[in-house]
Parts: structure tokens; C-alpha cells; sequence
């Protein structure tokens, strides 16, 4: 876990600094070939907040990483909604964007270069799946609004704790999907305790069923 310890003064320059920048002035990068789920950022800012501040390239003055968050402030702001926490306001109403400054490219394709690498850097990485099923679990319960936000659906959220729970039996679950195989499991024992039920009145039956005796013809009933 990192904890963060109280700065030390310095007498050294920061390389990078946190400012904020009028909505409608930050600038994206000339090129840039990522997609955006616009409308899935705009829910995650809404309900967390601005909490991932974009960076720029002060060469340039355009941004490296960011351009999805940016387009759904805008996406927001044109709507009409409120300023979402972590974002300011000026005298004019206009929305202020913290955005980290202080990187310079040395070259336009050294900019294109860090703004690939930023975004490809997100998508090599994985998950632990085990743990993520647990952590949405635990949100679906807990806040089912964040969990909104997130668009899983619990169908998802089933599908992923059936997949834990397959590989690791001791993993006990509250999800949907868990008490479903509770009930699952419940209604399975019910029904083998009647097929025993049934078995042993058939039993019962054909054990007091009177038969006749080839031999003889004197009738009883075995077992009596």
C-alpha cells in the first residue's frame, strides 16, 4: 500500500505544476487516434468527480493524455449539468480544468510518441480477475449508483462471480449469481428428498401389495 508522507521544502524548481485552464482554451493534440466513450466518461466524472487531471505539452500547448476527460466536461457543460467536483469556476462562468503542465516534447513526433504511449500503456495492462469480481461485488452492494457508473451490468457481475467461484469454491459470494446457486442448490436437495419420499412410498406400497401364492393360492402380504 503507499502512503503518502508530507512533502519536504525544496528550494528546487517543481518539473511539473498543477494549473487550472478555462474550459474553452486547452487545446488537443493535432493527431490523435484514440476513441472516446464520451458518454461513459461524463457518467464517471458525475459521479466521482475530476479526479485524473489531463497533461500538456507545454511546446506545444496542447494536450498529450486527456482528450476523452476534456470532451466529456465539454459533453457535460453543453448540457447544461452541474460542475462536477474538482473543477472551478471564474467571474465569467466559465468551467476552470486542473491540467498538469511542465513536460516538453522536443519534436512534434516526440509528442505523438508520448501520447501513444500513455494511452497504450492503459491497454497492455490486465486485471486480477479474482479480485476485480470481489471489488464489483462488493460496490453492487454496497453503492449500486457507483457501481451504475462503472456500466457493468449484473449480468456481468454474475458472470464474473460464477467464473471465481468455479475457480475457487471457498470464495463466498452475495451476488445475484451466488444466492441463485443457493437456491439452485436448495431446490435440488428438495427435490431429492421427495424423489426419496416417492421411492419409499412405492417401496412401502409394493411391500404391503397382498400377492398370491402359485403353490397353494393362500394370499399375504410379504414382509407381515
Amino acid at each position: 500500500m503507499i502512503r503518502l508522507a508530507p512533502a519536504t521544502p525544496t528550494s528546487l524548481p517543481a518539473p511539473r505544476r498543477l494549473t487550472f485552464v478555462r474550459l474553452d482554451d486547452i487545446r488537443g493534440a493535432l493527431i490523435n487516434p484514440r476513441t472516446h466513450d464520451v458518454e461513459h466518461l461524463a457518467g464517471l466524472i458525475t459521479q466521482f468527480g475530476f479526479i485524473d487531471p489531463p497533461v500538456a505539452d507545454s511546446r506545444t500547448d496542447r494536450l498529450v493524455s486527456g482528450h476523452g476527460r476534456i470532451e466529456a466536461l465539454l459533453h457535460l457543460k453543453e448540457q447544461g449539468e452541474p460542475t462536477p467536483d474538482g473543477v472551478l469556476i471564474d467571474d465569467d462562468g466559465e468551467w476552470l480544468i486542473p491540467v498538469i503542465e511542465g513536460w516538453e516534447s522536443s519534436n512534434d513526433t516526440t509528442a505523438h510518441a508520448a501520447g501513444l504511449g500513455v494511452n497504450t500503456s492503459h491497454d497492455r495492462g490486465g486485471y486480477d480477475r479474482r479480485q476485480q469480481a470481489l471489488l464489483l461485488e462488493e460496490i453492487h452492494t454496497q453503492d449500486p449508483g457507483a457501481f451504475e457508473a462503472l456500466s457493468f451490468t449484473a449480468e456481468e457481475l454474475d458472470v464474473m462471480i460464477r467464473s471465481v467461484v468455479d475457480a475457487d469454491p471457498s470464495v463466498e459470494s452475495t451476488s445475484a449469481a451466488g444466492k441463485e446457486d443457493a437456491r439452485e442448490d436448495t431446490d435440488s436437495d428438495e427435490d431429492e428428498d421427495e424423489d426419496e419420499d416417492e421411492a419409499d412410498n412405492t417401496s412401502g406400497a409394493a411391500t404391503n401389495h397382498a400377492v398370491t401364492c402359485p403353490s397353494c393360492g393362500h394370499q399375504f402380504t410379504p414382509g407381515s
